[in-house]
C-alpha cells in the first residue's frame, strides 16, 4: 500500500499529469462544452425553419378612401355606407415547400462555425502548456539549486567547526571564522530566495491545473518525451476558418435561388373578404407564394469575392505559421545540441573545480593560503554544480517544448 501511495503521488506531480489536468480544470476549459451546446441549439433552430410558422396578427387602419361603385341615381341609396376605419385579426400559417438548400446550407455554416470556435478554444488552452512547463521546470531547478546550496552549507558548517577548534588551539586566526560565517549567511539568503521562487512556481501550477500542491510535494524530471505526429492547433484553427468561409460561400449562392411556400390565413375582420361589407365577419384564404431575388445589384458576387480573398489571406497565414513552426523547431534542435555540448563541458568544469577546492583546502591547512581563498574556490565549485544541473534541466525542457511546439 505504501508503494502504491508513493507511486500515485509521483504520478500526480508529473508534468504530463499536470498538463492534462490544466486542460480539464482551467476556467476556460468549460468553453468547449458551451460551444458544443450552442452549436447544437443553433442547428436545431435552423431545422425549425422547416416546421410550419404560425403568427397571430392584429391590424387597425384608417384609410382616405373606400370602395365606390357608380350606379344610376335610383340605386345609390341601396349601397352601404362604407367606413374608412377597418380592423382585422387573423392567424397566419406558412410552410416552406422549397428553399433552394438555404436551410441545409445554414446548418452547415453553423457546424463550421462551431468547429472553428472549438479549434480556437483548443489553441487557447494549448498556450497554457508552455506556462505549465516553465513553472514545472522552475520548481525542478529550484530543487536542484536547493540541494547544492544545502550541500554547500553542510561543507561550510563542517569547516566552521574545524576553524573554531583551530581558534581555540591558537592555530587559526579569528578572521577565518568571520569569512565562513559571511559565506553561510549568503548561502542562507540564496536558499530563502530559491524557496520563494519555488513557492510562487507551485502556486502558478496549482492555479492553472486546479491541483492542490504543497511546498513539500515531490517533482520528477520528465525523462520520457512523447512523440506527436498530429496537427498544430494553429493550423487546425486556420483549416477550420477556411472551411467556415467555404460554408459561407455556399450559403451566399443558395440565397439567390427561388423559394416556394404554402400559406393560409383565418381571421375575423371588419370588413371580411367582402370589401363592401360593413360588419364584422370571419374569413379564410389559402395559397402559395413564390419569391425570387432576380437582381441584387451584384451583392452576391461581391460577397463571394470577399470570401475568396479571405480564404487567400488564411492560406497565406497558414504558410506563415508552418514557416514559424519550422523555425521554432530548428531553434529548439540547436538549443538541444548546444545544451548537450555544455553539459559535457560542465562536467569537466565541476571535476576541475572540485580538484581546485580540494587542493586549496590542503594548502589552507598547511597555512599557505587564506580562508577566503578556500571559500571562493568552494563557492565556485558549487556554482559549477548548479550550472551543470541547470543545463541538464534546460535540455529536458527544450525537448518538452519541442513537442509542445509541434502541437502536443
Amino acid at each position: 500500500m505504501l508503494l502504491i501511495s508513493i507511486s500515485g503521488i509521483a504520478q500526480e506531480n508529473s508534468l504530463w499529469f499536470l498538463l492534462q489536468r490544466t486542460q480539464e480544470n482551467y476556467p476556460l476549459a468549460v468553453n468547449s462544452t458551451l460551444i458544443d451546446s450552442i452549436t447544437r441549439l443553433k442547428e436545431k433552430n435552423s431545422q425549425i425553419m422547416w416546421y410550419p410558422q404560425v403568427n397571430l396578427v392584429g391590424q387597425s387602419t384608417y384609410q382616405s378612401a373606400v370602395t365606390k361603385l357608380t350606379l344610376p341615381t335610383q340605386f345609390q341609396s341601396a349601397l352601404p355606407n362604407l367606413s374608412k376605419d377597418q380592423h382585422k385579426i387573423y392567424l397566419d400559417i406558412s410552410q416552406i415547400l422549397y428553399d433552394g438548400g438555404a436551410i441545409s446550407s445554414q446548418k452547415e455554416l453553423t457546424e463550421a462555425n462551431g468547429i472553428s470556435q472549438q479549434a480556437q478554444q483548443i489553441l487557447n488552452m494549448h498556450d497554457l502548456k508552455a506556462q505549465i512547463t516553465s513553472a514545472y521546470f522552475a520548481i525542478l531547478f529550484a530543487n536542484a539549486s536547493l540541494q547544492q546550496q544545502e550541500s554547500l552549507a553542510k561543507v561550510l558548517q563542517k569547516r566552521l567547526g574545524d576553524v573554531n577548534a583551530g581558534i581555540m588551539s591558537g592555530t587559526i586566526i579569528k578572521s577565518s571564522q568571520s569569512t565562513i560565517k559571511v559565506q553561510l549567511l549568503q548561502v542562507n539568503q540564496q536558499i530563502e530566495e530559491i524557496n520563494t521562487a519555488k513557492s510562487y512556481a507551485i502556486q502558478v501550477l496549482s492555479q492553472l491545473s486546479g491541483v492542490a500542491i504543497s511546498d513539500s510535494a515531490k517533482f520528477s524530471i520528465p525523462d520520457s518525451i512523447p512523440i506527436y505526429n498530429g496537427s498544430m492547433p494553429e493550423l487546425s484553427l486556420i483549416d477550420a476558418q477556411i472551411n467556415q468561409q467555404g460554408a459561407l460561400e455556399k450559403l451566399t449562392k443558395v440565397n439567390r435561388r427561388p423559394q416556394l411556400a404554402a400559406f393560409g390565413q383565418a381571421g375575423y375582420g371588419k370588413p371580411g373578404l367582402n370589401m363592401l361589407g360593413t360588419s364584422w365577419d370571419t374569413y379564410y384564404l389559402v395559397g402559395a407564394r413564390l419569391s425570387w431575388n432576380l437582381w441584387d445589384w451584384n451583392k452576391t458576387k461581391h460577397d463571394r469575392q470577399v470570401i475568396r480573398l479571405t480564404q487567400s489571406q488564411l492560406q497565406a497565414q497558414k504558410s506563415a505559421v508552418m514557416t514559424n513552426m519550422t523555425l521554432k523547431i530548428d531553434q529548439q534542435n540547436l538549443n538541444i545540441q548546444k545544451l548537450s555540448n555544455q553539459i559535457a563541458s560542465d562536467q569537466q568544469i565541476v571535476n576541475l573545480r572540485s580538484q581546485i577546492s580540494g587542493e586549496t583546502l590542503v594548502a589552507l591547512k598547511s597555512g599557505t593560503v587564506r580562508e577566503s581563498d578556500y571559500v571562493s574556490d568552494l563557492n565556485n565549485e558549487y556554482q559549477a554544480r548548479v550550472e551543470l544541473e541547470k543545463h541538464k534541466l534546460q535540455l529536458q525542457q527544450a525537448k518538452v517544448l519541442k513537442v509542445i511546439i509541434s502541437g502536443y
